[in-house]
């Protein structure tokens, strides 16, 4: 695994979530997940990973929302690991942040959408 110690400075990572995940965090002035319960983290993605994640994760979704996350805001410890099964040296490294994401590292949001659950996500994920 790669170690990303908060405060550090990596290209911007994204979550998926929803508008109401979102704005319920913003009202509690942090961000968790029930994978920070169940798992110990929150997953994250990189801009290349994210239109797989969507394809594998949020089947039944037709609304999203994508958080553009600072690592260099970050409080709580970034972690990049391989998903869990079978998987080998070159496998893609997920961000995992293993704590609350707190409001200041997010700086962007994107609503996300697509017309029906029988088409795949194809997305512009923004560069602002």
């Amino acid at each position: 695994f790669f170690l990303l110690a908060a405060g550090m400075s990596h290209e911007r990572i994204l979550h998926i979530t929803t508008q109401e995940a979102w704005d319920e965090g913003k009202t509690k002035g942090e961000y968790k997940t029930e994978s920070l319960e169940s798992e110990g983290f929150i997953h994250m993605s990189t801009k290349e990973q994210t239109p797989g994640t969507l394809n594998l994760w949020f089947k039944q979704a037709t609304e999203l929302l994508l958080l553009h996350i600072d690592p260099s805001k970050l409080i709580s410890k970034l972690v990049f690991e391989a998903p869990v099964g079978p998987h080998t040296e070159t496998t893609n490294k997920f961000p995992h942040l293993y704590g609350p994401l707190c409001i200041d590292a997010v700086i962007h949001t994107q609503p996300i959408s697509r017309a029906s659950t029988n088409d795949p996500w194809s997305i512009d994920i923004d560069d602002k």
